[in-house]
């Protein structure tokens, strides 16, 4: 599955995966608590934590 990035604006990108194109709008708000490293960093974990409980299910 290749997959091409083209970058569109400052907020937006599409990316073509197969026979799809899809259209990302990136955007974050100025006043919220959390920093979008933070965010990032949380999502990151989830996945990190997902992985492992899988894993110890093959087991």
């Amino acid at each position: 599955m290749k997959q091409k990035k083209q970058d569109v604006g400052s907020n937006s990108f599409t990316r073509h995966i197969g026979t799809t194109v899809y259209q990302v709008k990136v955007f974050f708000d100025e006043s919220a608590e959390t920093s979008a490293e933070d965010k990032l960093m949380h999502l990151i974990s989830n996945d990190l934590s997902i992985g492992k409980s899988n894993n110890s299910n093959c087991e």
